[in-house]
């Protein structure tokens, strides 16, 4: 509490009077607490209705779709091939290529439409990415279809 004569009280005062922390330890403690504000502000500030988390989010599951499909497409199918490489039939080693591209355009197009899903945007945006969702989804059924059965027609 400032003294009554609208003078300022010194730290060595304040501690010596038991008037609460010195100078020093209110700074410090406003100091932290401007920093946590301050970095809580990029999570909870919210930009037009989207904080800062949502772009985050979103961009990792942008990241996360691009990763995984290549995964999918050099690890797991590249595996795939192997085993079927292995095996006396030829049906195996034609349907993984076939069916690698597809998959793996459908796991990067579900995940993609899942980071646009994160972000708050007005209704009728929200309602043209379910559309285009939709519409992405089918495709690629149709084109992991279309994929095999250009490949029993091979066979």
């Amino acid at each position: 509490m400032p003294p009554a004569w609208g003078g300022t009280v010194r730290p060595a005062q304040a501690a010596v009077a038991g008037a609460g922390p010195t100078a020093r330890e209110a700074l410090s403690d406003n100091l932290l607490d401007r920093t946590v504000t301050w970095v809580q502000s990029f999570f909870t500030a919210e930009h037009g209705r989207n904080a800062f988390g949502h772009f985050v989010a979103a961009g990792l599951l942008f990241v996360t779709a691009i990763l995984l499909r290549k995964v999918i497409t050099h690890v797991i199918f590249a595996w795939l091939k192997r085993l079927a490489a292995k095996t006396t039939t030829t049906l195996d080693d034609k349907l993984f290529p076939a069916l690698e591209t597809p998959v793996a355009w459908l796991v990067f197009v579900f995940l993609t439409f899942a980071g646009l899903r994160v972000l708050v945007l007005p209704a009728w945006v929200e309602a043209w990415i379910g559309y285009a969702f939709d519409v992405a989804w089918v495709a690629m059924l149709f084109w992991g279809c279309y994929a095999r059965s250009t490949l029993s027609s091979i066979i």
